[in-house]
């Protein structure tokens, strides 16, 4: 893969980030667990599922160290449901920070 290429795939990559984060900014830490739908995923949990999936390349495609909590992908992982109940989830620092770290040793 020539360099041009992967700097062009990890500027997509941070864009989408950057948008992804700044939508979740709006949202309220009191309905950060709040389906904006039935049948759609709430805000933290697709926070957490990012930092999960970014781990999941780490570890697998990289073979890197994990970048997540050992509890996180029976919380965020494939084929985990998201629960209205905020207190099945991490503090929403916690998964902001992981979230970074887990991109940050993705691209590093």
């Amino acid at each position: 893969m020539s360099k041009a290429v992967l700097e062009a795939g990890l500027g997509r990559l941070e864009f989408a980030r950057r948008a992804t984060l700044g939508f979740a900014e709006d949202v309220p830490e009191d309905k950060l667990c709040h389906a904006p739908c039935p049948g759609l995923n709430h805000t933290l949990w697709i926070l957490g599922h990012l930092a999960w999936t970014d781990n999941t390349f780490l570890t697998q495609v990289g073979g890197r160290e994990p970048a997540i909590p050992d509890a996180w992908p029976g919380i965020f992982g494939m084929k985990t449901a998201p629960q209205a109940d905020r207190s099945a989830y991490p503090p929403v620092a916690e998964v902001r920070d992981t979230l970074a770290a887990a991109r940050e040793s993705l691209v590093s």
